[in-house]
């Protein structure tokens, strides 16, 4: 477990490389993990600046590595939702545009223009008496 008494310079490498390979493969890494596996105390470890910054930047940062294969997965994944977005979104349109001809039609049957139909709404009541009241 503990080959030295003091943390020498080939140890903190270790420990060093130790923090972003476990930081790496499981996302995340304690003090406990570092001090069972080294056998040197937390208060040890920490007070060491390369090995606390080595700490604090492996839990600053998300190193997980993502493999190829894994990596892919996740894309096929999001661009298989993706499809089925706009597919969605697609028959949404297309249902829209149906409705707004059906509209468009009727409108033109009963006599509106599209000048009519394309007119502002008024403003209401209430609207109109703080505008006045505000001048």
């Amino acid at each position: 477990m503990k080959p030295n008494r003091y943390i020498t310079p080939e140890i903190e490498n270790g420990i060093v490389h130790y923090i972003e390979i476990t930081a790496s493969r499981n996302g995340k890494i304690t003090w406990q993990q570092i001090s069972e596996h080294f056998g040197y105390t937390r208060a040890a470890l920490s007070r060491n600046k390369v090995i606390a910054d080595a700490y604090k930047s492996s839990k600053d940062e998300s190193k997980t590595i993502i493999t190829d294969a894994e990596r892919i997965e996740t894309l096929t994944t999001e661009n298989a939702k993706l499809i089925n977005k706009l597919s969605k979104a697609n028959k949404i349109i297309e249902e829209y545009d149906s409705k707004y001809i059906n509209w468009l039609y009727n409108a033109q049957s009963v006599g509106l223009t599209p000048e009519k139909m394309n007119m502002p709404i008024p403003e209401s009541f209430k609207t109109t008496m703080r505008k006045k009241g505000s001048k």
